[in-house]
């Protein structure tokens, strides 16, 4: 049998995918005069608009919506979701910017990089049963700031179908109505009729209760910048490290090892997590382009095809722990201390997870996908993750910005976004997300080296952060004064 099927029906992955939006905000900064501000508002608007309008209709996949069958299954239903217009959100009757109520509140939220629900469209009225949209658009204009928020209904967006849909938005901010009249066909892999489910360690198929959720008013997300200054020489020194035991190994996994690492160390101190626990990291991934990385790009690719993986290692292993007299036994440990080589072992662990997801895999999860119930598929891959104590979640969103190879042509703009960020309100515990490179208003904007979006519950967050600046990491008012060569 073939490995791969043609066509828009939804893959075993979709019909059991995630029944929420993923909703991240653009920013970007404007250039306005003080003479003409209204008319130009309105054309950066207006423009945002239409390349947005272009890019859904670049793919037919996006015009459907969600609904579910009879089944319980996720299905695309035949006509777009209705919902309010998404330009009437932004312009009055005349045509003029409308200014939000809670304007003053939205602007603080920029100042902090916590973005919530406000910038994105309220998904009130929304139901399966009448078909929920593929992606949302809301437009905020702050003073000389605009910001653009997307929402992409998970199940059938992964993280390389949200860089490639940015891509072409970004496209269409600079060459209007070039679609070329392109028809896209996407070949997906085929479900492997050998199913073993017991092949995933991130389910748990025991009939036991769940773990503990820490409730969300109990949870703080964060915007965390590794400055290049201060990790550069870091990352050097976990390179080495590695070595050639994992060749392709990329920086980026050191960035996540560190606060993987962190926040074990921060849960151990806690009491939540001991030296004879096992770390786990889920990893979710687009699965077929992770899969088929060396054959021909697939250009018509789009859906999602995402899979979760799993890194994991010992406490030990991450951390160094050593007893008061010295020598490395458990009995009596004092506070663990971090080491190259345990950040180096934690980069290693991601790399070899995420370079196991191959055909065979997402083939193998497709086909026990498509024997279970939604309900039964995502009960076990939440008594499979333990949020509060050993378990944590890791995506990359770094390639959702293309920058400097895409410019955005919108007039009035910077040409490039300032910032992408999540929203505030979605908060996962244990969330872990590298985000595209930020560029600040500032000289030193290239400085930033790395930024990252984090999810932890209220007390382990202060732990966490005042951890990474006693480290010298991350850009903080202790940050600037740590010499990162003794840090370790």
């Amino acid at each position: 049998m073939s490995k791969y099927a043609s066509g828009y029906e939804l893959t075993p992955i979709e019909q059991n995918g995630i029944r929420q939006y993923k909703r991240i905000a653009i920013i970007l900064r404007l250039l306005l005069t003080e003479h003409d501000y209204d008319r130009e508002t309105q054309t950066v608007q207006w423009e945002i608009l239409e390349a947005f309008r272009e890019a859904t209709e670049a793919w037919p996949f996006l015009c459907c919506s969600v609904g579910a069958d009879k089944d319980g299954k996720l299905t695309l239903l035949g006509t777009p979701a209705e919902y309010k217009d998404a330009q009437s959100e932004q312009l009055d009757a005349h045509g003029r910017p409308r200014i939000d109520p809670r304007f003053e509140e939205m602007r603080s939220q920029l100042d902090s990089n916590s973005l919530g629900a406000d910038f994105f469209r309220s998904e009130a009225g929304l139901s399966l049963a009448t078909g929920m949209p593929t992606v949302m658009i809301k437009l905020s204009l702050l003073s000389r700031c605009l910001v653009v928020g997307f929402s992409f209904y998970e199940a059938v967006f992964d993280g390389e179908f949200i860089g490639r849909f940015f891509s072409r938005l970004i496209d269409f901010t600079c060459h209007r109505g070039d679609n070329n009249g392109h028809i896209w066909g996407r070949t997906t892999f085929v479900p492997s009729a050998d199913i073993d489910r017991n092949m995933f360690c991130f389910y748990n198929w025991r009939l036991e209760p769940l773990p503990l959720i820490t409730p969300k008013d109990r949870l703080v997300c964060r915007l965390i910048e590794f400055k290049k200054a201060f990790v550069t020489d870091l990352i050097g020194r976990i390179r080495q490290e590695v070595g050639n035991s994992a060749p392709g190994c990329k920086d980026e996994y050191s960035v996540v090892a560190m606060l993987w690492v962190t926040i074990i160390h921060t849960r151990i101190l806690k009491d939540r997590i001991g030296a004879r626990d096992t770390a786990r990291l889920n990893i979710l991934l687009p699965g077929q382009p992770n899969a088929t990385q060396g054959e021909a790009y697939d250009w018509d690719y789009f859906g999602s095809s995402t899979v979760p993986t799993v890194a994991q290692l010992s406490v030990p292993r991450l951390l160094y722990f050593a007893n008061d007299d010295g020598s490395c036994g458990f009995q009596g440990e004092t506070e663990p201390k971090y080491t190259v080589r345990g950040l180096a072992d934690a980069a290693k662990a991601i790399h070899y997870a995420i370079n196991k997801v191959d055909g065979t895999y997402v083939r193998h999860l497709m086909g026990a996908k498509k024997t279970l119930h939604p309900s039964l598929d995502l009960a076990a891959y939440n008594r499979g993750i333990d949020r509060h104590r050993t378990g944590m979640v890791f995506e990359d969103w770094s390639g959702y910005s293309s920058y400097p190879e895409q410019v955005i042509g919108t007039p009035y703009t910077r040409g490039y976004a300032e910032a992408f960020l999540p929203c505030a309100d979605d908060k996962e515990e244990g969330k872990i997300v590298l985000l595209p490179q930020r560029r600040g208003p500032v000289a030193n904007e290239d400085e930033i080296g790395w930024a990252t979006w984090v999810c932890l519950d209220v007390e382990e967050m202060p732990r966490v952060l005042r951890q990474l600046n006693r480290q010298g990491w991350i850009m903080g008012e202790a940050a600037p004064f740590r010499n990162t060569r003794r840090s370790l």
